[in-house]
Order: C-alpha cells, then sequence, then structure tokens
C-alpha cells in the first residue's frame, strides 16, 4: 500500500470544556465547567449523556476535516497514529482509540442506520466517504505508537486507491 496521507496535528484538543450554570441551595447561581477528556473513556462511560458525546464526536470531526478534505477513495487501507508528548505519563491506548474511532467514523460510508437516524432527528451526516465500511475488509491494519517530543498526531494513511483497484482485473 502507498502512502497516500501524512497529516500532523500540532497541540491537539485534549479535552472539551462545557461551561453550565449551577445553583448551590441558598447561595447564587455559579458559573462551572463540565470538563470531558478526549480518550476511549468518553466512549464507554455512563455518566456522559449521549447527547454531550454526540456533540463532541461532531466537534471533533468538524476539527479533523481541515486537515483530512482530500484523501481520495480507497478500496483498502491502513493507518498509523503516532502520538507525541513530551512526557510519558499517560494511556497511550486510551489517547489513540478515541482519535481512531473519529478518523474512521469520518472515513466510512454512512450506513442505512446512520442515513435513518440522521433523517429522525434532522442531523448532519459527517463523513469523508473514504472507504465502504471500517470492516477488516476495508481497513486491514491499524497501528499506534508514542513518541517523546512536542505534543502533536501524526496520522499516517496509506491505500490501495479505488481506482488502482479496479484496474487490476
Amino acid at each position: 500500500m502507498d502512502l497516500i496521507k501524512e497529516i500532523i496535528i500540532k497541540d491537539p484538543p485534549t479535552k472539551y470544556i462545557k461551561k453550565v450554570t449551577k445553583r448551590r441551595e441558598g447561595s447564587k447561581k455559579k458559573n462551572l465547567e463540565d470538563v470531558y477528556y478526549l480518550t476511549a473513556n468518553l466512549f464507554y462511560s455512563s455518566d456522559i449523556h449521549f447527547s454531550i458525546r454526540s456533540k463532541i464526536v461532531n466537534g471533533m470531526k468538524d476539527f479533523l476535516f481541515e486537515y483530512l478534505d482530500d484523501i481520495p477513495k480507497l478500496s483498502k487501507m491502513k493507518m498509523n497514529i503516532i502520538y507525541q508528548r513530551p512526557s510519558d505519563g499517560f494511556d497511550l491506548d486510551n489517547k489513540i482509540y478515541f482519535w481512531q474511532k473519529i478518523l474512521l467514523d469520518l472515513f466510512k460510508e454512512p450506513s442505512d442506520g446512520d442515513v435513518k437516524r440522521a433523517l429522525k432527528y434532522k442531523k448532519e451526516i459527517k463523513s469523508l466517504r473514504v472507504i465502504k465500511d471500517d470492516s477488516c475488509k476495508y481497513v486491514n491494519e491499524l497501528n499506534s505508537k508514542y513518541e517523546k517530543g512536542p505534543h502533536l498526531i501524526k496520522i499516517q494513511i496509506f491505500g490501495i486507491l479505488l481506482d488502482e483497484q479496479q484496474k487490476l482485473f
């Protein structure tokens, strides 16, 4: 597979902050913040309402769109994600999985279920339609790595162009 695109995101976001106003008994309203860290835990925590999770995921898809807008359609792909930070005191799989999940959701074509939900809730589908879906039939390798250095994410997308695959047969 050929390198299709390498993206470097300097100082990527690590958290989502939601401003909230809470009232404490016998006191005035206080402006507070709810902080959600951009890790795999966001997808697994039962403490996070689905609307907040959806807002964060869609916000990150919008953030990534500017880096990914020119990726061609692929018949098969693999992806490397290199997460770089000055320190090593974090959980690599939690950090990587968050970004990997968002990227693969952006790359795949929306399923019939995705389309039905979008129509039902009048929501936009955010997809680059690079691959048919994110099954092993289309994505056969995902790699992650930590490197010490300034905070950044390096994403390497390798693939076979859809047109190339068709010409072989």
